[in-house]
Formats: C-alpha cells, sequence, structure tokens
C-alpha cells in the first residue's frame, strides 16, 4: 500500500505539532519545578562579626553606596554603569582628607552569576570564589579604581555583607576580594562588616 505526498505531509504536520506541544510542556514543567522547589540553606561556621563604636574614626569622612549588584557581565547582569562608578571613585570618592567609602550591601550579586561547571544553588566557598572571579573580571575597571582609591593609606573600604553577598562571610571570598583591590587579606583598609 503506498502513500500518497499528501499522507506523509499530513503525518509530518501531526508529528512536528506533536513535538512542539512536548516542548512547551518540559519548559513549562521546568520552570515549575524552578519556581516551586525548596531551596535549602545550610548554615556555616563563618559570621563576620560588626564593627564597634571603637572602629569608628569619627574624624573620617564617610561615603555610603548601596545595592550595587555588580555581576558577571551577561545579561543577568543589574549593574552597567562601571564608567560612571569609575568616575564617582575617582573624581568624589578620592580625596586629600581621610575617607571610608562604605559599600552597604548587596555590594555582589551572587545569586546571579551563572556559571556552566556550577549548580545555581551550589552556595560553597569554592562556587563563591568562581563567583568572585568572573565578577572581578566582568567589572575590572570598578575594582581597579578601588584599588587605586585604597593604594591611599588614608583611605579605606568597609563592606556591609547584604543577603545577595552573604558568601563574603567565606574567609577565602574575603581574601580574594581583597587580593582584587591588591590588599592583603589582613589589611585594615578593607573592612566586613
Amino acid at each position: 500500500m503506498r502513500h500518497t505526498q499528501r499522507q506523509w505531509l499530513q503525518w509530518l504536520r501531526h508529528g512536528l505539532s506533536g513535538l512542539a506541544w512536548l516542548a512547551a510542556l518540559s519548559v513549562a514543567l521546568r520552570w515549575t519545578y524552578l519556581r516551586l522547589r525548596r531551596v535549602i540553606l545550610h548554615p556555616t561556621p563563618y559570621v563576620t562579626p560588626p564593627l564597634g563604636p571603637e572602629q569608628i574614626d569619627p574624624y573620617r569622612r564617610r561615603i555610603v553606596l548601596s545595592d550595587l549588584h555588580l555581576g558577571s557581565g551577561d545579561r543577568l547582569d543589574d549593574f552597567s554603569e562601571d564608567e560612571t562608578l569609575v568616575a564617582f571613585i575617582e573624581n568624589y570618592v578620592q580625596s586629600q582628607e581621610p575617607t571610608e567609602l562604605i559599600l552597604a550591601g548587596d555590594t555582589i550579586e551572587f545569586l546571579q552569576v551563572r556559571l556552566p561547571d556550577l549548580a545555581d544553588d551550589d552556595y560553597s566557598q569554592a562556587a563563591a570564589l568562581a563567583r568572585l572571579d568572573r565578577v572581578v573580571a566582568a567589572h575590572a575597571s570598578v575594582f581597579a579604581a578601588l584599588g587605586r582609591f585604597v593604594a591611599d593609606p588614608r583611605q579605606q573600604v568597609t563592606l556591609l555583607i547584604g543577603n545577595h553577598d552573604f558568601e563574603l562571610h567565606y574567609p577565602e571570598v574575603k581574601a580574594r576580594f581583597a587580593t582584587a583591590l591588591g590588599l592583603t587579606p589582613e589589611d585594615p583598609q578593607l573592612r566586613f562588616a
């Protein structure tokens, strides 16, 4: 029994239609799974103590920036004003008087940094280091400007840890951040709180 060309085209159309429905169903199921799954965060033994009053220099000028959300430079990165921030640091923050630049939470957007070899819900120290490296590379001019700022021993950067950059509690991540600014991890010109 021979099938006509019209019958073959009809079967092909039905087959492609079925594949399209199957693809749409799989996308919908994945989206539903990602929205409804339970994310379990396990506590770490690492904490960052608050700054006490004795650690505050009352004669230091303070500049506060918050919620920069520096990401990996891809479409998920919320921050695209590198040149503006660099100019702000170099023309306004940099000063002859001692200045503390306070980055008040959510400086790094760890949650939106996607790396092909890491699960999105990997919140380990190793994953945080890989994500921080990607952010530093994506915003190299910002980190270079911060490094020039703290190259002056009168200047200081204080990072307040927020909910989008809680990975900064990890000691190795703090050390890597310091290195990105050209500092040692123990340098008092960079503080975390």
